[in-house]
C-alpha cells in the first residue's frame, strides 16, 4: 500500500504527473554547467568545442562522464577534458580519458582553432599521425602515361679555364664603369 500526502494528491490533480526530464534538457544542463565552470575568456571557445563534440558523437552521460559514440569512458569527466583542451597549464597531466578523446578527435579532424592548449593539440596530432601511418600507404606520383616523375637536374656550372673545376654562381655585375658605392654617397 502506497501512502501519499494530501497536498501531493491535490498537486497531481491540478498539474498532472511530473514528466521525467528529456535527454536533451539534461545534456543542455550539463553543457551549461561545463561552460559556466570555464573562465570567462574561454567560454566562447568552450561553447564551440562542446557543439563540435556533440555533432561528432562525443557527449556526457548522466554523471558527466565522457561518452564517445555511445561508449562511456570510465573515470573520465567531460568538464575536466574540456578544461584541459582549452587551458594550457604547466606541469598538469592529461585527465583520465584524454587518450580515447584524443584518438576520437584525431579521427574527426578537429580544427586547431577549437583546441587552445598547444601541448594537447600536439598530442592529438601525434596520435592522428601514428594512426594514419598504420593505415595509409604512400602513393607514388605518376605522369598521365603512368611513368614515374623524374626531376631534371641542372647542369653544373664549369670554370672557363678548367672545365673539371666547379664554379659557384656569382651575382651579375652591372658593368665595368658602374660607380662604386661607399658611405660617402649615403645621405644621413
Amino acid at each position: 500500500m502506497l501512502l501519499v500526502s494530501e497536498p501531493y494528491l491535490k498537486m497531481l490533480q491540478e498539474y498532472g504527473e511530473p514528466k521525467p526530464e528529456d535527454r536533451d534538457t539534461r545534456e543542455e544542463n550539463v553543457n551549461e554547467a561545463i561552460v559556466a565552470s570555464l573562465p570567462v575568456s574561454y567560454r566562447t571557445s568552450g561553447n564551440a568545442l562542446l557543439s563540435f563534440l556533440k555533432n561528432n558523437g562525443i557527449e556526457a552521460d548522466d554523471q558527466s562522464r565522457a561518452m564517445i559514440d555511445g561508449e562511456t569512458i570510465e573515470g573520465s569527466h567531460l568538464g575536466d577534458l574540456i578544461h584541459d583542451l582549452l587551458r594550457y597549464r604547466t606541469g598538469v597531466e592529461p585527465p583520465k580519458g584524454f587518450e580515447a578523446l584524443a584518438k576520437a578527435l584525431g579521427k574527426k579532424n578537429v580544427s586547431r582553432e577549437l583546441i587552445k592548449n598547444p601541448a594537447r593539440y600536439e598530442l592529438i596530432n601525434s596520435l592522428k599521425e601514428s594512426e594514419r601511418s598504420r593505415t595509409v600507404k604512400p602513393v607514388k606520383s605518376l605522369t598521365p602515361t603512368g611513368i614515374p616523375r623524374v626531376r631534371p637536374q641542372r647542369p653544373e656550372r664549369q670554370h672557363r679555364d678548367n672545365p673539371s673545376r666547379r664554379q659557384p654562381s656569382k651575382p651579375k655585375r652591372r658593368g665595368e664603369n658602374a660607380p662604386v658605392r661607399s658611405k660617402a654617397w649615403v645621405r644621413w
